[in-house]
C-alpha cells in the first residue's frame, strides 16, 4: 500500500524527472527541489535530484573558461573551478549520501562524483574516499 506521503515524494520525483529530460532551466530544478525537500527534509530521493541540479549547474559554470594558457601551455585553472559556486552544497549532499544511503546505486555513482568534483577543485587528497 503506497501512503500519501510516498505518493507526494513521487510526484515531485516525477516532475524533476521531466524537467530534466527537457532540459529545463536548472535553476527550476534546484527551486523544485528545495521545496520539496522543506516538506521531506531527509527523503533521499529528493537529496539525489537536487545534488545532481547542483552538480550540473556547477559544472556546466565551472567548466567555462577553466583554462589558462601560461608559457604556451594550457593549465587547468583549480582556483577559477574552486571559485564557481554551488560545489560546495553539492558535495555535502554527496558526503551525506555516500555516509547514510543503502542504495548501494546511490553510493557508487555518487562516490564517482566525489571523486571527479574533488579532482575538479583541485583538492587531491579527497579524491581517495572510504
Amino acid at each position: 500500500m503506497v501512503t500519501y506521503i510516498t505518493q507526494y515524494i513521487k510526484k515531485y520525483c516525477e516532475k524533476f524527472d521531466e524537467m530534466h529530460r527537457n532540459w529545463e532551466d536548472v535553476n527550476e530544478r534546484i527551486d523544485l527541489m528545495r521545496q520539496a525537500l522543506a516538506e521531506f527534509p531527509a527523503e533521499e530521493k529528493l537529496l539525489v535530484r537536487l545534488a545532481t541540479a547542483l552538480w550540473e549547474k556547477w559544472g556546466d559554470e565551472a567548466s567555462a573558461d577553466c583554462f589558462l594558457f601560461v608559457d604556451g601551455k594550457t593549465v587547468y585553472n583549480f582556483d577559477k573551478v574552486r571559485a564557481t559556486e554551488g560545489w560546495e552544497e553539492a558535495a555535502q549532499i554527496m558526503e551525506k549520501l555516500l555516509a547514510t544511503s543503502t542504495d548501494d546505486k546511490i553510493r557508487s555513482e555518487w562516490r564517482n562524483n566525489l571523486i571527479r568534483l574533488y579532482g575538479s577543485i583541485g583538492e587531491k587528497e579527497k579524491v581517495f574516499l572510504k
